[in-house]
Order: structure tokens, then C-alpha cells, then sequence
């Protein structure tokens, strides 16, 4: 018995439904993979954007002759910020360690993104 051939080619409809479920399987493993990579990349950019400004805060705030009369709070690029400043003096008053607290959040989430610390002694005559 001999089998006819179409003369236009082809695909029969059995290859065309296996090769869909291939592609379908090959996707289902990708497509999570991919979705999974982008948002750990918008994480780690984010966590640079908040460390990039906790920088410049704590730079901002270690530069000022009072870095108590620094600004407190604000907000910038969809991140609140906080500066939180702790002076300590001796007895004699000369002396004064000030720690600098920088803690960056995101402003939808509230979630922490970075802090950065910083100390500094200073010493009045």
C-alpha cells in the first residue's frame, strides 16, 4: 500500500498540537524565571537609589557645623528619609561624640531600604 502525499506540504494537525504543548511547556519554565529576575533587579536598583541618597544625607549632615540643626525628615525619588542625631557630652562640655542615623524607606510600602551610621567627635575650646 502506498501512501499519497498532499502536493502543497504541511503540517497534520497532531504536529502542529505537540508542538504547541512544547512551547507551552518551555514558556511556563521562562516566563516565572524572567518575572522572578525583574523584580530582583527593581529591588537592587531601588536599594542604590536609597543608599546613593543616604549618602548624600549623612554627607550633608557631617558637613554642617551642627549637624543637630540638620533637617530631620523629607521625602525624594518615592523614598522618605529620616536622620536621626544623637550628642553626647562630657562633663566639661568640650568634648561632644554625635552619632548620625540615616534610615531611607519606601514611601508606598513603608518597607527599609538602606541605613547608613555615621560618628563624629568634636571638640570645642
Amino acid at each position: 500500500m502506498h501512501c499519497q502525499q498532499d502536493p502543497q506540504g504541511g503540517f497534520t494537525l497532531f504536529e502542529v498540537l505537540i508542538s504547541l504543548i512544547v512551547v507551552s511547556l518551555v514558556l511556563s519554565v521562562i516566563i516565572p524565571n524572567a518575572v522572578s529576575d525583574y523584580r530582583q533587579t527593581a529591588n537592587a536598583y531601588r536599594r542604590i537609589k536609597a543608599l546613593a541618597l543616604a549618602n548624600r544625607k549623612l554627607i550633608d549632615a557631617v558637613n554642617r557645623n551642627d549637624p543637630t540643626s540638620a533637617p530631620l525628615f523629607g521625602r525624594s525619588d518615592n523614598m522618605s528619609w529620616t536622620l536621626v542625631v544623637r550628642a553626647s557630652k562630657n562633663k566639661n562640655q568640650a568634648i561632644q561624640l554625635i552619632k548620625i542615623d540615616i534610615l531611607i524607606s519606601d514611601t508606598a510600602s513603608s518597607k527599609l531600604l538602606a541605613t547608613l551610621s555615621s560618628q563624629m567627635l568634636t571638640i570645642s575650646p
